[in-house]
């Protein structure tokens, strides 16, 4: 082999070759550097998603359905809950109720006592009455308007009749002051049986009324109301019930003298525990649950009984001298509360009931005056 040494200046090949070597190491050593710096980054995004996986399977795990045990503990809650809001309605409708019921009964026990208060004030009012008072009515005491008009029953026991036992009645007599039908000329003369009027107003045939002139009061039954604009009040005998026991009335009225029709009023307490208004035997509910009715009378001496007495032979305690009445209304719900317990109380001369109930009761009592009576 010949070998040629290099020109002045260049190198030998030897030296070209040592040169390319080394640069083909150093290219290859700068290659793997990049490659393993691939190679890591690509590691690192895989451990990144699959961290991400791990993470939305850890979500998705926590959303799957309720186990048993936590659906058990969740009725149970509302199990309670519901038992609570329901106790809870039951306790205010009961106690709505018995507030109605209560409610109910006190405005019963109110009118009760509100009625009997109001008639009972009247009692004993003719009009401007004077010093004589002609009744002509015929009959029973029922019809006895001048002594007696204010008469008791007490503590009713037959039970022949519609009042409940035990009860008491009372009657109240008195004209009614919001109709006055005034006298017109030609003025009758006391024998007469007519009496002219402009307007009879609402009077009727049969009707029991009272003529007034504040110097004589006479009371008669209508016998008959003439047609026509101006009225004849007919007030003959053997007509109607009771009827007239004459057509005298003993006074000639004239001018100034009044005509009212009159009120023969009773209150009682039916089998059905009905407050009952009767005027002239046509009775009238007023109230219901109305338990005991019980009536006490003061007369003029400040003495008191459950009745006046016009049996004895004295003059005390009699119808006549009755100046006050204390009126007793036991009114009662109309349901039972079963969880209260009570009886009806005693009441002036009406005793106690012997057992206990269920119903709740009220008792209104007043005192009222008979401010027509004494005059």
């Amino acid at each position: 082999i010949i070998s040629i040494p290099p020109a002045a200046g260049e190198k030998s090949n030897a030296r070209v070759i040592d040169n390319f070597c080394e640069f083909s190491v150093s290219l290859m050593g700068n290659e793997g550097e990049r490659k393993s710096r691939r190679w890591d980054k690509n590691t690192e995004q895989e451990n990144m998603r699959e961290t991400e996986r791990s993470i939305e399977l850890l979500i998705y795990s926590k959303q799957k359905g309720f186990t048993v045990v936590e659906l058990l503990v969740a009725m149970a809650i509302s199990a309670i809950v519901i038992t609570a809001i329901y106790s809870t309605y039951l306790s205010q409708n009961k106690s709505y109720a018995i507030q109605e019921e209560v409610a109910a009964m006190q405005q019963n026990c109110r009118v009760a006592m509100e009625m009997i208060t109001r008639d009972v004030r009247m009692a004993g009012y003719f009009g401007c009455k004077g010093d004589t008072i002609t009744n002509t009515l015929a009959g029973s005491s029922t019809n006895d308007y001048t002594s007696a008009p204010v008469v008791g029953v007490n503590n009713d026991a037959d039970g022949g009749n519609s009042i409940k036992d035990g009860t008491d009645q009372i009657f109240l007599k008195y004209a009614d002051t919001s109709e006055n039908i005034e006298v017109t000329a030609p003025y009758m003369s006391d024998t007469s049986a007519a009496i002219h009027v402009d307007d009879s107003g609402s009077l009727a045939a049969f009707d029991i009324v009272v003529i007034s002139d504040c110097n004589h009061t006479s009371i008669f039954q209508i016998t008959n109301i003439s047609p026509g604009a101006g009225k004849t009040i007919v007030h003959n005998t053997g007509v109607g019930s009771p009827g007239n026991t004459t057509k005298d009335l003993e006074h000639q009225f004239m001018g100034n003298s009044f005509i009212m029709r009159l009120h023969n009023i009773s209150y009682y307490v039916d089998t059905d525990n009905n407050l009952i208004r009767s005027d002239h035997g046509n009775p009238q509910p007023l109230a219901e649950n109305i338990e005991d009715l019980q009536f006490a009378y003061i007369f003029e001496d400040g003495e008191e009984a459950d009745i006046p007495d016009d049996t004895d032979a004295d003059d005390t305690n009699d119808a006549e001298d009755v100046r006050a009445v204390r009126i007793n209304v036991l009114a009662r719900t109309g349901k039972v509360d079963p969880a209260f317990t009570g009886r009806r109380p005693a009441i002036e001369d009406h005793a106690a009931a012997g057992g206990t109930d269920h119903y709740r009761r009220r008792l209104l009592t007043s005192v009222i005056r008979v401010r027509n009576m004494g005059l």
